[in-house]
């Protein structure tokens, strides 16, 4: 008999659609949120995949959690498409967990005024303190960002606004790319 060797890690996708959620009997085989990926480490890190209308699903499945460990959350870009979960992400806005915020197209010194943004009037109702446990942190492209037993990289994607690929590495071995927004050039080179 074959032995297998354990996972390297958990993947549930929350979230496949891209620009508008589809929700209704067409899309319940694949779903009809737009971009969320949930990864979870062996040791139980976080590390979330865009923050489309699946983070509220995953939020909801989280606010049951009794755990202080932060979740990673990497945002590909600022389009809306990816962002537009946020202000119904359950740990963001109970403050129940620490939130550690990296995006592929701003460093952490752009982002934040632009989380402020999307979770303020008028797109969102002031709600006091929604912020107050989340961390802005670069997505350093040459090292990547160290979660546990995983490292996250970037690669540029080929995509307006300068969207970001993540490669998620487990031991020096490539685990899951996630690349939701990437053109592919098919142009014949004859």
């Amino acid at each position: 008999m074959a032995e297998h060797a354990p996972p390297r890690a958990r993947v549930r996708l929350w979230g496949v659609r891209g620009t508008c959620p589809s929700p209704g009997a067409h899309t319940v085989r694949f779903g009809g949120n737009t971009a969320c990926v949930e990864v979870r480490t062996t040791q139980n890190d976080v590390v979330i995949l865009d923050a489309g209308t699946g983070i509220r699903a995953l939020g909801a499945s989280m606010s049951h959690e009794r755990t202080e460990r932060p979740v990673h959350l990497f945002l590909s870009h600022r389009h809306g498409d990816h962002v537009v979960g946020l202000s119904h992400f359950a740990p963001l806005v109970s403050q129940q967990r620490d939130v550690r915020l990296y995006c592929g197209n701003a460093d952490a010194q752009a982002l934040q005024p632009f989380i402020a943004d999307v979770l303020s009037h008028p797109l969102f109702p002031s709600i006091a303190g929604v912020t107050k446990r989340v961390s802005y942190h670069d997505w350093d492209g040459a090292n990547g960002v160290t979660v546990g037993e995983l490292q996250v990289r970037r690669l540029a994607a080929r995509h307006p606004g300068e969207a970001a690929i993540a490669l998620l590495v487990s031991d020096d071995v490539p685990l899951l790319a996630f690349a939701p927004d990437n053109e592919l050039d098919f142009a014949s080179s004859d």
